[in-house]
């Protein structure tokens, strides 16, 4: 009988995610159920044959308004239930309201990132285990059924029992994560064969020291406190990503999963501590974040002169138009033009001429101060330069601040028709955004840009 697994989304996103969902599932020989509703979900899960089998894991998706209010309500249903929280971003949040007492969501959940290179291995690795939680769940329940009615088991079904007491032991020595049991106080008891690679410590060595003296620094520190609070009450399970060094002085990133260890009077005799190596993941991950800013630089930035390109113009001009039209304030625009600038390549050729556009951007950015005004080069030759909250006689001010210190380059320009070096045009245009396309303030200062050129050059027109 094929296991089952929940999915529970917005339509758009099960469109994004849905296919790739299924191929982690059926990989795992389990079958997925998709829903988009709750209430419908709620209702097929309190029928009887639900494909023949009670599902053991449940994703809740990204675009859900409140993910752990459906959490709760599946867990009235199946409180065995083990959930995976889908995130696009580290929802840090969502991981402080899991990890409370009053969450209702139990103890068996996490949070994966669909956005991660690592999420189908994760997702399939978290269904496994999912799966064999329930089976093993399922064969000792059957046991202690037929006990409390005095039926004597048959012999396979002890065998059955022996064998996952076995395959217990086996998955704690030889799983993946590093597995450790203490006593309250911190003393270690269990420590399996991931925790001697993780930690550099044989069993041996390791068995009846204090974690956190192997811990050792300021992570000592932190699982101590991370300890109190479970101990206290007021969780029964932890989870914290942390850093700390090992005794080759390598830095490992690592997530810390701590949760209470109970007796049968149901107070606590000890604690286990699941710990993930996620270094690699840390280091991909930074490497990809990286690219991402250097691609965003990139494509937000004009590779010749260092300030911002046409693009990245256009979206700020949109962003701002709004926000002045909402607060009723208003937004200046100077359109620059070097003068003669194709004569110029064309006497002192083109690496001349990319010295001088570079050197006239940076003459530019030191004529604004203030991290909302936006220099962008808007092609060619042509530069503009954006200022929010600015009243036209200071961005006339700044206009002629431009020009000045593009004259005080001292570019000598022998072709120039204006002066004898380098210098600019510009047109400057000052508006309260209102139901006016933005489109048309551009045009606006291009055409005052224009006039600039036509009385002569070297020179700011204003409205």
């Amino acid at each position: 009988m094929a296991e089952t697994a929940l999915y529970i989304d917005s339509t758009e996103s099960k469109n994004n995610y849905l296919g790739r969902f299924e191929e982690v599932v059926r990989e795992q020989g389990a079958a997925l159920l998709e829903f988009d509703d709750i209430d419908e979900m709620l209702r097929c899960l309190r029928q009887p044959d639900l494909n023949g089998s009670t599902p053991c894991l449940t994703l809740i998706g990204t675009d859900l308004g409140n993910p752990i209010q459906t959490a709760r309500k599946i867990r009235s249903v199946i409180p065995e239930m083990h959930f995976v929280f889908l995130e696009t971003t580290d929802n840090l949040l969502l991981k402080q309201e899991l990890q409370s007492p009053v969450s209702g969501v139990g103890n068996h959940w996490e949070i994966l990132k669909v956005t991660s290179d690592y999420f189908s291995s994760m997702l399939s690795r978290s269904l496994g285990a999912a799966i064999k939680r329930k089976k093993f769940k399922t064969t000792i329940v059957g046991l202690q059924n037929k006990i409390l009615v005095s039926e004597k088991p048959k012999v396979s079904e002890l065998q059955r029992y022996s064998v996952s007491l076995r395959f217990l032991s086996n998955l704690f020595e030889y799983a993946h994560d590093a597995i450790i049991a203490t006593t309250c106080e911190g003393t270690i008891v269990k420590w399996n064969n991931a925790a001697q690679s993780l930690f550099g410590l044989s069993v041996d060595t390791a068995v009846g020291r204090s974690i956190f003296k192997i811990a050792g620094g300021n992570w000592s520190q932190e699982l101590k406190g991370l300890v109190n609070l479970l101990l206290k009450g007021d969780s029964e399970h932890m989870e914290k990503e942390v850093e700390f060094s090992r005794p080759e002085e390598q830095t490992v990133y690592v997530n810390l999963m701590l949760s209470v260890i109970r007796g049968n009077e149901n107070e606590a005799i000890g604690l286990s501590a699941t710990i993930r190596d996620i270094t690699e993941q840390k280091i991909a991950q930074k490497v990809l974040d990286d690219m991402r800013r250097n691609l965003e630089r990139m494509s937000y930035e004009d590779g010749l002169t260092g300030v911002a390109n046409r693009r990245m113009f256009d979206v700020t001009l949109e962003k701002e138009w709004r926000r002045m039209r909402r607060n009723r304030l208003p937004l200046s625009l100077i359109l620059i033009d070097i003068d003669y600038f194709k004569a110029y390549n064309d006497l002192y050729g083109h690496q001349k001429g990319d010295k001088c556009l570079k050197l006239v951007a940076q003459a530019l950015m030191g004529c604004v101060s203030r991290s909302s005004d936006l220099v962008a080069r808007y092609g060619g030759e042509e530069f503009a330069i954006l200022l929010p909250d600015i009243e036209l006689d200071e961005a006339k001010e700044i206009a002629a601040r431009c020009c000045l210190e593009v004259r005080e380059l001292n570019l000598l320009h022998e072709a120039s028709k204006a002066e004898r070096h380098i210098t600019i045009s510009a047109g400057l245009t000052c508006v309260v955004p209102n139901e006016e396309r933005y489109k048309d303030f551009v045009s606006m200062a291009d055409r005052l840009l224009y006039q600039a050129k036509k009385m002569g050059r070297n020179r700011v027109c204003s409205e």
